[in-house]
């Protein structure tokens, strides 16, 4: 058995009695706002005089509005990428906020101390010593993969911004964007 739990004529959850069993359906429905739904209804369906009903269609989006979601999902899609990694002579390294705080304090350190080595952490739990060309070249390649990320987006931006106001098919050119790996 599936219950909706309804308020101001709204579903706002379903809890399926045969999944969820430490639920007991008549003490359950005996609660006001509580009621028995059809196998079909979703949090977001509307309830009235004892009848379902789906949520109407979303109005489709303007033209600027489509554009602001999709720089939003490129923006999202540019930090996963980002926080996700690169590779650094054929070892995965970390590229989130910490691991490039690090990095940039082992620079700095390179810069004071040409001879400074450290213990350097891989991703897999090993330690590695490096020394000053080590510690530049995965700075280096925390940067540039930081900074690529940083460009594709500039340029699916662009793209976004290109889309001419007066095509017929806009919002659809602007949705078919993508953030690609």
């Amino acid at each position: 058995m599936r219950i909706a739990e309804v308020s101001n004529g709204t579903v706002n959850s379903v809890i399926d009695t045969s999944i969820q069993t430490s639920y007991k359906p008549d003490i359950l429905l005996s609660v006001p706002g509580y009621v028995e739904a059809p196998s079909e209804v979703d949090p977001g369906w509307t309830y009235k005089d004892g009848q379902f009903a789906p949520p109407p269609e979303p109005e489709p989006p303007t033209l600027d509005e489509a554009k602001e979601a999709k720089k939003a999902e490129i923006n999202m899609a540019k930090w996963a990428q980002i926080d996700g990694g690169t590779e650094y002579n054929g070892i995965h390294i970390n590229t989130d906020a910490d691991a490039q705080r690090l990095a940039n304090g082992a620079v700095t350190q390179c810069l004071i101390d040409n001879t400074y080595t450290c213990q350097w952490k891989m991703t897999d739990g090993s330690y590695a010593t490096i020394g000053y060309a080590e510690i530049i070249g995965v700075a280096t390649v925390i940067r540039m993969h930081i900074q690529t990320c940083f460009d594709k987006e500039a340029g699916l931006v662009a793209l976004i911004e290109a889309i001419p106001a007066n095509a017929p098919d806009a919002v659809e050119q602007v949705q078919a964007i993508r953030w690609e790996l």
